[in-house]
């Protein structure tokens, strides 16, 4: 026989006939106690008419310890079942994080490594930017001494060039000052001609007396002649002369505007390489601060590669552990509905009402679960508001409970709560993610109206019952 924790009354036992021997006949209510038993380990109200006065009391004050019991161990199940799918479903909004977490963090991870590689390409290429800036600025310098020493033997050249003009320019004059003497000799020597031309004359007038003479004006006469040939010849060479040094004046006149340019362009390059080199040196100066600094970056980067490694280490093992605990409220949602399982072949007062607070916060829990990627649902998968089990014992119940207010307060919410779970399943399928989390959580805010209204037509019920019963 079944034990209910409960020390028999030893005027019960004498009633009940527990000394009666083995081979006695059973008296005439045992079959109505055997009834009134096996209704009670069922839940159900026994019927105590046929039984002993002590007998009847004792099985009614033990069939409601049972009712008593039974809704204790619901309530306690139902109260584990809802805060077991309350922990789940933030479990799976925080595995859904977690995830997310493990992924960004191992993207970060790979893109800190990448970073850091860069890094360090981009401190070699620095230094040597740097390197090769330096010795682009020695360079600079060399080119600089280079054009300084041009410039200078350029300045040198336009002295010497200064010299020869000055000298041209005395051979110009002295051509000119032969050529003023020659054509004073070559006035001469007509003055010469002409007078040995008039001694002539007179000679041949004088006759005899004049033949001495006339041989001293011939000789005169030649030897103007020969001077005038002499002048016309030492003519015609200073005029060459002098064409030669008026093309000597223009060629030293025009190398001098050559010497000049190229001194000014001396000027011009050693100032454009003056700008280039000091522009060179600061930048190879900035980019020697640069590649210092990228230095000091290369070193901070690393640090930060390694910690953002410990972090995606830590992210996969957290991962793996909310992982872990959803595998194992899994079991206990299991347990729970074994348990629920058992319970429903109790008869106990408004179980339904008691499983449905379970089943929102289930539905609650797999909606969330779905929005991480942790679970499949599809829309036809889910119930609508009439065929859930509240929704098929509320068309039941309507005819004998539809004026309580409690009651008729529930209908509203419960249809949102099925709408909006429906809805959120269609948008996640079709990938609106965001739309899906709206969804869920205006189906939680529907389901929680449910379940405080829930537990109000529960109060009202049970204080119904008890005033029944009274």
């Amino acid at each position: 026989m079944l034990s209910f924790g409960r020390k028999p009354d030893a005027n019960a036992s004498a009633t009940l006939g527990t000394a009666t021997p083995a081979n006695a006949p059973a008296p005439d209510w045992a079959n109505a106690l055997s009834t009134a038993i096996r209704e009670i380990r069922c839940g159900r109200s026994p019927e105590l008419s046929g039984l002993p006065p002590q007998a009847a009391s004792a099985l009614a004050e033990l069939h409601q310890e049972l009712r008593a019991r039974n809704a204790a161990e619901l309530e306690r199940t139902v109260n584990a079942s809802v805060q077991n799918s309350e922990a789940m479903a933030a479990v799976a909004r925080a595995t859904g994080e977690v995830r997310k977490m493990d992924t960004h963090v191992s993207g970060m991870s790979t893109a800190v490594e990448e970073l850091d590689f860069s890094i360090h390409s981009i401190t070699k290429l620095a230094n040597t930017g740097a390197d090769s800036l330096s010795a682009c600025v020695e360079q600079s310098q060399t080119a600089l001494e280079a054009v300084r020493l041009t410039r200078s033997e350029t300045e040198q050249l336009g002295g010497a060039f200064e010299t020869i003009t000055g000298r041209v320019t005395d051979l110009e004059q002295a051509s000119r000052q032969i050529a003023e003497i020659v054509d004073t000799i070559a006035a001469i020597a007509d003055q010469t001609n002409l007078l040995a031309l008039n001694a002539t004359i007179e000679a041949a007038r004088a006759g005899e007396a004049g033949r001495g003479f006339a041989v001293v004006a011939g000789e005169v006469k030649a030897l103007s002649g020969q001077t005038a040939k002499a002048t016309e010849d030492i003519r015609q060479r200073m005029d060459h002369l002098q064409q030669q040094v008026a093309a000597i004046t223009e060629a030293v006149s025009n190398s001098s505007g050559s010497v000049q340019e190229g001194i000014n362009a001396a000027n011009a390059s050693e100032n454009a390489v003056n700008s280039v080199t000091d522009t060179m040196r600061e930048s190879a100066r900035i980019v020697s601060e640069i590649a210092q600094l990228i230095t000091e970056q290369s070193s901070a980067t690393t640090n930060l590669s390694s910690s953002v490694s410990e972090i995606a280490s830590g992210a996969t093992r957290a991962r793996e552990r909310v992982e872990h605990v959803v595998e194992a409220s899994a079991g206990t949602e299991s347990t729970i509905g074994q348990t629920l399982a058992a319970l429903s072949e109790r008869n106990i007062d408004n179980f339904v009402l008691h499983c449905a607070k379970s089943d929102h916060l289930l539905w609650k829990k797999r909606l969330n679960s779905m929005l991480v990627g942790a679970t499949k649902l599809s829309e036809s998968e889910l119930s609508d508001h009439r065929s859930c089990r509240l929704g098929k014992w509320y068309e039941s119940a309507r005819s004998e409970y539809g004026r309580i207010p409690a009651f008729q307060a529930i209908e509203a919410p419960h249809a949102r709560a099925h709408e909006c779970g429906k809805r959120a399943a269609r948008l996640c399928a079709q990938g609106d993610y965001a739309g899906a989390e709206a969804a869920v959580e205006e189906m939680e805010a529907a389901s929680e109206e449910v379940i405080k209204t829930l537990d109000r037509l529960i109060g009202e019920l049970s204080a119904d019952t008890v005033s029944k019963a009274s």
